[in-house]
């Protein structure tokens, strides 16, 4: 079974961790419970943003969001704490052009979106994450 079914039994019942993590070797309530959490936990839209900031390998993380807005409002916040950080300031302000310039001087970016009608998630590269940023930016201004 894949990781995210043995976390989700793990978490159900003291049985179900005792067993060999196979479908048939779960109780009956968490086979229930499973079914509900496959078809429910993944809400269409929910998002997660793979970031590398430099060639080094530790430099790379992820964070996962309920909606493609919430990812690349956290790219934004991403932006502003380095700007915070490397001019001290306590407001940043910038323009698209500097956030794309940021976008585009991370070592890697990727944003995987679950689709619920394929079941799975599709992944998006640097210049689509751009375009998603502008959307979230013009929704905000409105």
């Amino acid at each position: 079974m894949s990781g995210q079914t043995t976390s989700f039994y793990h978490l159900c019942c003291h049985k179900c961790v005792k067993s060999s993590y196979t479908q048939a070797g779960v109780s009956e309530q968490c086979q229930d419970l499973y079914s509900h959490w496959r078809t429910s936990w993944l809400p269409g839209g929910h998002a997660i943003l793979l970031v590398q900031y430099s060639d080094r390998s530790n430099s790379r993380t992820y964070s996962e969001h309920d909606t493609v807005s919430r990812a690349m409002d956290d790219i934004c916040q991403m932006y502003e704490q380095v700007i915070k950080m490397d001019g001290g300031r306590s407001q940043a302000k910038y323009t698209i052009e500097d956030l794309w310039a940021f976008v585009d001087r991370l070592e890697d970016i990727a944003c995987l979106v679950y689709d619920t009608k394929l079941g799975e998630y599709r992944p998006h590269n640097r210049e689509w994450i751009k375009n998603q940023v502008l959307k979230h930016l013009k929704v905000q201004l409105v």
